[in-house]
């Protein structure tokens, strides 16, 4: 079972059993072909995905700061300009 836990307060933040070989393998195919697929994506549309990204990310700046506070035990602060550096 792998669990997340808080490194600040050692609370379990969600557990998941772990995944079988095969799966796995089925999902290390699955990220070949998609890797595969982004090289042949020209310059000019990766741009518009990677804009994409950075609009996502800083509309849900907050959720995601939340997220990293949990994980990493972050103040909010430091997890939102982490956010936006990412961004």
């Amino acid at each position: 079972m792998f669990q997340s836990i808080n490194p600040f307060n050692q609370q379990v933040i969600f557990e998941k059993e772990f995944e079988s070989n095969v799966s796995l393998e089925e999902k290390i195919t699955k990220t070949n072909i998609a890797f595969d697929s982004w090289k042949q994506t020209s310059y000019t549309e990766r741009r518009k995905y990677i804009t994409n990204i950075s609009i996502k990310l800083r509309e849900n700046n907050v959720v995601y700061a939340e997220i990293i506070s949990n994980e990493m035990g972050k103040n909010i602060n430091e997890a939102l300009a982490e956010v936006e550096k990412c961004a």
